[in-house]
């Protein structure tokens, strides 16, 4: 390639010559030899121009390329740029995931701006997760500016849902409880550490609960969760509390201590009940379910205490109970 460029030592005008050195990555530059004409940002036998070194004589530019660092050095570099792209695409992933779950029953509709405040991020930011979903077709937008969730996330959960075998076995035997005391009946697990409701049986005069399936419930309250953590050998018991707390985890209604000994009692006894640890208004009963000793699951019946009275309640206590026994039985094999 010819460019003009005034004389460094005459000022006339006087043809230059542009030359590129073709420099291996792993290869000394004092070494590279071969001279190739080319424009500067293009690449040369698969070897990319990462920076140039410009050196001005009488009669010529030479260019060389550079690369990130030579040998050990400039692979380290070239690492360490790859982690970091690779855990910047992590970050991403896990916020659009975040964004997803920011949808409820509660609130299945939201804007980006209501999405941003979410997840504490900056509202281009939302924007661009936003788009990416609805490309995605996981959610659409229902009007100017407020998205809900699409029919594909469903066929998601029940995919989910058709994989495990817990779910499997003990779904006959919780819609047999629903309709034995004719009241809803949730399965509850933990997953990475918090209490999940995976399942659940609606019954025919269904009440709103503060949760859907695949939910997290509060890591400190409810009978189910003190089954749960009761399923931890004891030592591991308490700093399951300290954490929740520590990360700032609704607190146990009674108290830590109080907490930590009525999570005693459940197991000792094998089943638990909460009145409005929760839900305002909600009594349930929760028994344990076993598989090989260790606990699972939990099975929770939520019924709205003004249509129990202390019979009604006995009789759900053992239902319950019987239930999560049979399930145990049936997973046990």
């Amino acid at each position: 390639m010819r460019t003009n460029r005034p004389s460094v030592a005459a000022g006339r005008p006087e043809r230059a010559t542009v030359h590129a050195t073709r420099v291996d990555t792993v290869a000394s530059r004092e070494t590279a030899a071969r001279q190739t004409p080319l424009r500067a940002g293009c690449r040369m036998g698969g070897t990319a121009l990462l920076a140039l070194v410009i050196t001005v004589r009488d009669d010529a530019i030479d260019v060389r390329s550079r690369s990130g660092g030579a040998g050990a050095e400039g692979n380290q570099r070239g690492r360490k740029r790859t982690l970091a792209v690779s855990k910047a695409g992590a970050d991403s992933g896990r916020r659009a995931l975040e964004l997803l779950f920011a949808f409820t029953e509660q609130r299945p509709v939201a804007s980006v701006r209501q999405l941003a405040e979410d997840l504490q991020i900056p509202v281009p930011t939302a924007h661009r997760y936003v788009a990416l979903l609805r490309d995605m077709g996981l959610i659409e937008e229902r009007e100017r500016g407020q998205y809900h969730l699409t029919m594909r996330v469903a066929a998601l959960g029940r995919a989910a849902r058709s994989a495990t075998p817990l779910v499997h076995i003990a779904e006959p035997y919780m819609r047999e409880l629903s309709e034995q005391i004719d009241e809803t009946v949730l399965l509850v697990r933990m997953v990475h550490g918090l209490p999940v409701c995976i399942h659940r049986v609606e019954s025919l005069r269904p009440f709103r609960l503060s949760f859907e399936p695949g939910q997290n419930m509060p890591p400190l309250r409810g009978a189910s969760v003190r089954l749960l953590i009761g399923g931890l050998p004891e030592s591991e018991r308490e700093r399951y509390v300290d954490r929740a707390l520590a990360a700032g985890s609704l607190p146990p209604v009674s108290g830590r201590d109080a907490f930590l000994s009525d999570i005693a009692r459940a197991v000792d006894q094998g089943w638990d009940v909460s009145r409005e640890e929760i839900d305002e208004g909600v009594w349930a009963a929760s028994a344990p379910i076993k598989e090989g000793g260790l606990t699972r699951a939990a099975l929770s019946a939520p019924c709205p205490a003004f249509r129990l009275d202390e019979s009604k309640r006995s009789a759900i206590i053992d239902q319950v109970r019987k239930t999560a026994e049979h399930i145990s039985q049936a997973l046990s094999g």
